[in-house]
């Protein structure tokens, strides 16, 4: 029997806060965590059968565990352990970028997105592409961001899977992702407002700060 638990993800969450922010709608907030359904048991473990699934064979029937549940007192540890496991297999350059971006969260600790009234319910987006920016496989690395009424709602950075042999070609596969040339245009964007530039290039502090700045980063602890 197969069961499907609705998970809303943060990408849908930030298009309907900025529907939400543009059309004035009221908003409720309740949180459900399920941290802990990641963990892998070590140990086997049975459980009841739930309500409401029908016991077809004889009384005495249990259900084997393949993942933590809430309540169970190795929860905890089996997420950690899998957390752990992950971070182990990465080499010295990954950690080396996890050390730099948890030193940019330690001075950064009260900037998030701010979702503004914009008027408007547009689509719009920034690509780029560092072309033959892997040192190891010379495959370019796709970037964008996705704004809809305004505020930004995705974003993305992803290795491409085949080597460009010009960066016209590295740009189009980064632009040809699910896109219909119908309905989307492509206008050509200097590196003044091209904000993906801060994912595929190094930027001038006052460049990377004015695109935080265009992409509604802001800080709430700052003075008003």
């Amino acid at each position: 029997m197969e069961t499907f638990d609705l998970v809303a993800k943060l990408n849908t969450v930030r298009v309907l806060l900025s529907l939400a922010a543009n059309h004035d709608w009221p908003l409720l907030q309740f949180d459900v965590k399920n941290v802990f359904l990641h963990g892998d048991l070590k140990e086997e473990i049975y459980m009841n059968p739930p309500p409401g699934i029908p016991v077809t064979s004889k009384e005495g029937m249990v259900c084997k565990l393949r993942k933590s549940l809430y309540g169970l007192k190795q929860s905890p540890r089996a997420w950690f352990g899998r957390f752990a496991t992950s971070m182990r297999k990465s080499g010295k350059d990954h950690m080396a970028a996890v050390t730099r971006i948890l030193r940019y969260l330690k001075v950064t600790p009260g900037n998030g997105l701010m979702f503004s009234t914009y008027g408007h319910t547009n689509v719009e987006g920034y690509t780029d592409t560092d072309w033959a920016g892997s040192a190891t496989d010379r495959r370019s690395t796709s970037r964008y961001f996705a704004f809809v009424g305004g505020n930004l709602v995705t974003w993305r950075s992803k290795k491409q899977k085949v080597v460009s042999r010009s960066s016209a070609e590295a740009e189009y596969r980064g632009m040809a992702h699910g896109l219909d040339a119908e309905i989307v245009s492509f206008p050509f964007i200097s590196s003044e407002y091209q904000l993906a530039d801060v994912l595929t290039k190094a930027v001038s502090t006052s460049i990377f700060y004015n695109s935080l700045d265009k992409l509604g980063m802001r800080d709430v602890f700052a003075p008003t």
